[in-house]
Parts: structure tokens; sequence; C-alpha cells
């Protein structure tokens, strides 16, 4: 950790203060915030981060929330903004300036008499543009850290007979996935589902995996686990079901743990619970 001594200032012995000095300590908090970061994910070191804060794509608007980036070694904070690419057009982040004015703020008067804004906040401002015409791509972001919305699609749900499909749309589908270093743990409650046939399962894909460039599908190996299913209008009313990710996948599956088939069941299906899995991000093996 790099400090300024100052044992030797004392009466009579005054310290001049250079502005080498304020780069030290402003580096200091730097490497500190990376060595922290590094100690959750490994990934830091390189990759865009988005440590809080997400985006959802709506026709074709990103809705960004607020939040903050790592890149290239420094946390910045964004603001929540709607941002709408035009042909040709991505999402980029730009590194900004802002001036802190008010009283003991900017503007600073030099002993030459010059004023100076020398009092910076520096963030990230996403806006649309030629892609890395800005200091950082939307989509090159990776995130961790905090659960990151997976995008409602009716074109990613599945079944093995006939299909399975949400009436009431994006309302009924809450799945989230945060990343911690090399697992991602995936939360789901997805509700009044209806499946058409009966069926030996029934999956969705995990978007975000892709959206979100958490990991590549070729990366994630086996994963099982069990949720709880709640199915309205059939027997079994409540029940543990199975779940899994095959290795190479990225759709999650849900099969009942005795192997016989779910019933078609119309707007009355629930599935809740959570799967962690490991994926490989190029530093673990």
């Amino acid at each position: 950790m790099k400090r300024i001594k100052t044992s030797a200032i004392a009466p009579g012995a005054a310290m001049p203060f250079k502005g080498g000095m304020l780069d030290l300590v402003q580096d200091n908090v730097k490497e500190t915030d990376n060595r922290i970061l590094r100690a959750f994910n490994y990934q830091y070191s390189s990759n865009p981060t988005i440590l809080f804060g997400g985006y959802s794509l709506v026709g074709g608007t990103y809705q960004i929330d607020a939040g903050a980036l790592h890149l290239s070694g420094e946390v910045y904070r964004f603001a929540s903004i709607n941002v709408t690419p035009g042909v040709g057009q991505v999402v980029i982040g730009t590194i900004t300036e802002v001036s802190q004015s008010g009283a003991g703020l900017d503007p600073v008067q030099f002993s030459n008499a010059a004023n100076n804004n020398v009092n910076m906040d520096r963030i990230i401002v996403w806006s649309a543009g030629a892609s890395g015409s800005g200091d950082v791509n939307l989509s090159a972001c990776k995130f961790s850290m905090q659960g990151y919305p997976n995008p409602y699609n009716a074109g990613l749900f599945f079944a093995s007979t006939g299909t399975w499909t949400l009436p009431g749309g994006a309302a009924d589908f809450n799945v989230f996935a945060t990343q911690m270093g090399c697992k991602v743990i995936v939360d789901f409650e997805i509700t009044n589902g209806t499946l058409s046939n009966n069926t030996s399962n029934f999956s969705f894909n995990l978007q975000v995996l892709t959206a979100a460039t958490f990991v590549t599908p070729n990366a994630i190996r086996d994963t099982y686990g069990f949720a709880f299913m709640t199915n309205g209008n059939n027997t079994p009313a409540n029940e543990i079901i199975r779940v899994k990710i095959p290795a190479g996948d990225n759709r999650i599956y849900f099969e009942r743990v005795n192997n016989s088939l779910h019933s078609a069941i119309t707007g009355g299906l629930d599935v809740r619970g959570q799967i962690i899995f490991e994926a490989d991000f190029g530093f673990n093996s």
C-alpha cells in the first residue's frame, strides 16, 4: 500500500506538497480497488465489468440503470439513461470529467493567479455511436456481483413434446443470474405457464449467458439441482422436481425426479428455485 511518510513533519520542518504526491494517493486508491475486486473475481484484471446496475433492451432502446463500471483499473459511476442507437450504431461509454463546483471546490486559484477546475468526478456517459468510438462498448461489458435480469423472450421456451408457454408474458418471468468468481447463480420464478401436451421435460434458454456475456455455452459443465413446482390444475399440486444444465448447453431443463411425464396444463404451472453452476472463464480449470 502506497503512503506519504509524514514522520519528518514537525514544527519548523514543513514539507512542500508536489503534484506527484497527489498522483500517488490517487493511484493507491485504484490499486486497493483492484486488489479487492480481484479477490472476488480474477477477470477484473482484463475485462470491463459492470459491478452493479444493468440494462434491458425494449424495442430498439437500451434502458440502462444507474450503476458502476470497472474499466482499465478504475471504477466509474454512471447514471440511468435510455439510449436508442441508429443504423450502424451501438451503445458506447465515454469517460467524462465533471467539475465539482462549490465552496472549497472548483475553481481553484493557482499561485500564478489562474483559476482552474481540478476537482473532477470521472464518470461513464452512455450514448449512441460507432463501435469503438468511445472508451468502451456496452456489449463488451461483463456483469458481476449482482443479479442481472434475464430478458423474456417467448421464442426461448421449449418442451420435449408440445410447447411450454407463458400466456402472461414477461410479467410471469423473473430470472436473475449472478456471477461470483467461476460460479454463476441463477434464481428463477416462472409462473402461470402452460404445457400443451404431456412431456418428459420443459426448458428455457438462459439468454443472459450471451446477452450479458457471462460465459459461452461450451464453458458450462454438467449441473444438477432441484426446484419447487406448483401445478394448479393437476395432481400432485406441489412437488420437488429436478433442474439440470447439460455440459455445452445454456438451457435450464425441468423434469420429474421419477422420470414420469409432466401432464398437459393450462395456465397453472409455476417453477421456483435456484441453480448454481461452474463455468470456465479462462482462469479456473
